[in-house]
């Protein structure tokens, strides 16, 4: 049995690489519009999600937190750009 250690989970090469979400998913656990994951991906804000054999998209649970971090600072009042 082996274990991975995740010590610094959401950035460069130690992000997780799972995909457990769908779109649908992702925006409801996050609180945002599957419209909003798109503009978000277009924008860069998100980067693009691997891909099933079937073309499906998985999201990770390091996309919920960045949704949630990028919702936060619009309510604060910061801008996308």
């Amino acid at each position: 049995m082996t274990t991975t250690l995740d010590l610094v989970p959401r950035y460069g090469a130690y992000r997780r690489a799972v995909g457990t979400f769908t779109v649908g998913q992702l925006a409801r656990e996050a609180g945002v519009n599957v419209e909003t994951i798109r503009y978000y991906e277009r924008r860069g804000l998100l980067p693009s999600p691997p891909r099933t054999h079937a073309g499906d998209r998985r999201y990770s649970e390091d996309d919920i937190w960045r949704l949630a971090f990028v919702r936060r600072a619009k309510d604060l009042g910061f801008t996308l750009a």
